[in-house]
Parts: structure tokens; sequence; C-alpha cells
């Protein structure tokens, strides 16, 4: 019973903590510019928590936190930067905490800063008055005048997919940054026992993979296609969504087609399978067609070498 209410104690004590930690950063909200390196870190407090704490309190601390950031900051910088960089630290610590199978974790932790960075970029364009998209696009058609080259043609589309690229990288470089930054802490605290960032992937074929994966595939495409008909942004959002799916599911199978490689060709040396990892990676739709097909099969063998 006393270590119950001493538990209790400890929870409320660290969630008014975290949640002043968020409300001091609401406030300096005023003094950063939108785009502050500081928001990358934002999801940390609240996963820390999330990870030693109940889920009732986690809760509760999560509304606190974003109630707290629209009364001490512009509703625009509380709505499109504090508070979905909140949600994501909030997933992270359940993801942390729940789940166990780290490839998951990593993968929707990458897409929920991506999503994060879009929401960040229209929050940005409200605040500041400047269309990214549209600066980006006059700047590339600045660069291509120098060069006297006609080029206006092509470099929106090639705005819009140079943007998605820098977006899926940053998404992918902070989930890097706040895994590493909280497994140091969790380690050196010791809030999760036996606490390690060692991805154990489901390496078990199935046909549910493939399906999945033509799903995505078809819905990105509609989705890209019909982004560059309606520049709507919650379009655009669908849009990233999807073909940031459609890559780690694309990933996902030329992993599980290398596998299945290293397994036909046990006899292969260490020099020769890096050759075979490199061609895998160049010729990336047929490595992603061999994953499917091996998908569609059923082809479970693995299972008795892994």
């Amino acid at each position: 019973m006393k270590q119950s209410v001493n538990k209790s104690i400890r929870a409320i004590t660290e969630g008014a903590i975290f949640t002043a930690a968020y409300a001091l950063l609401a406030l300096l909200g005023k003094y950063l510019s939108s785009d502050s390196m500081l928001y990358y870190f934002t999801p940390l407090p609240i996963a820390l928590y999330v990870a030693r704490n109940k889920i009732t309190y986690s809760v509760a601390v999560l509304f606190a936190s974003v109630l707290l950031s629209f009364l001490f900051v512009e509703p625009i910088l509380a709505l499109f930067i504090i508070m979905p960089n909140i949600i994501v630290g909030f997933i992270f610590g359940c993801l942390e905490k729940y789940s166990k199978l780290k490839f998951i974790n990593y993968a929707t932790m990458i897409i929920s800063c991506l999503l994060v960075s879009f929401l960040s970029i229209h929050g940005y364009e409200l605040i500041t008055g400047i269309d990214y998209f549209e600066d980006v696009t006059l700047l590339f058609e600045e660069v291509s005048k120098l060069f006297e080259i006609d080029l206006s043609i092509v470099i929106p589309l090639f705005v819009e997919i140079i943007s998605i690229i820098v977006l899926i990288v940053d998404a992918v470089i902070k989930s890097v940054l706040l895994y590493l930054i909280f497994a140091i802490i969790v380690k050196r605290l010791k809030l999760i026992p036996d606490y390690s960032l060692k991805i154990k992937m489901p390496y078990k074929y199935h046909f549910t993979i493939s399906l999945s994966y033509i799903a995505v595939y078809i819905i990105a495409n509609f989705t890209l296609a019909y982004m560059f008909e309606n520049d709507h942004v919650v379009i655009k959002l669908f849009s990233i969504l999807f073909v940031s799916l459609l890559l780690l599911f694309s990933f996902y199978l030329i992993y599980q087609f290398i596998i299945f490689l290293r397994f036909k060709f046990k006899k292969l040396n260490i020099g020769l399978f890096i050759l075979v990892i490199i061609a895998s990676m160049i010729l990336a739709p047929i490595s992603i067609l061999g994953g499917i097909i091996l998908n569609f099969i059923n082809y479970n063998i693995l299972l008795d070498m892994i």
C-alpha cells in the first residue's frame, strides 16, 4: 500500500515537472523561430514520462501539456508545432513501453515525425505568410535563369519530389536523434529493464505483406496524381503518408529478398555477399518484385535458419 502511494506521489510530481517544462517551452516559443531545433526534442519529456508511469497519468500529463501550450503561445504555433510534437512523444513512449517489435516502432516514429514536419511547414507558412513550396520554386527558377535554361515546366514537380525526400530524411534524422537520447537517458537512469535498441524483425513471409504493398502502391499513386490537381493541405498530408509507407514497405521487401539470397547461397563469403546487397539495392524494382513473390507463396523456410 505504501509503495503504491509512493508511486502515485512520484507520478504526480514528475507529471507536474514535465508539464511545467512544456509550459516553459511554450513561453520560449514567443522568442524562438517556428523552425527552431529546440522543437526537435519536444517529444522527449513526455516519452520519458510515459515510459516510467501508468497510462492514466500519462494521458493526464498529455492533455495538461497541450492545454498549457495553447494558453502561453499563439494558437497556430501550439496547434501546428508544439502539440503534434507532444503527441509524437506520447506515441513514442507508448511504443517503447508496450511494443516489442522494434522495426514497427521505428517505422511508426519515422512516419509520425514526417507528419509533424509537414504540419510544421504549414504552421510556418501561416505564421510568416510565406508559401514554402512557392518560395523554393522561385529560387530554382532564378537559378535556372542564371544558366539561361528554361525549366519552368519541370521545376514545380522537381520541387515537390525534392521536398518530400527532404522531409523523409528530416524525419529519419529526428527519429534517430530521439531514439539515441532516449536510450542514453533510459539506460543511465534504468527506467526500463533490459532496454535495447536492437531490432527484432518479423522474418516470416506472408501473402498479406504483398497485398498490403500493392494496396499502398495503388493508393500512393492515386493520392500523388490528385495532389498535383488539388493543392489542398489534407491531400498533401495523405500523399506524404502513403509515399512514406510505400518506401518503408519497399525497403522491407528488399531486406526479405536479400535474406532469401543469403539462405540460398550460404557458401558466399562476406565480400561477395556485400556485392549481392549492393546489386539488390541498385536493382531495387527486381528485389521488390522478388520480395512480393516470396510473400505470395508464403516462403517461411527461413524460420528454420533463424
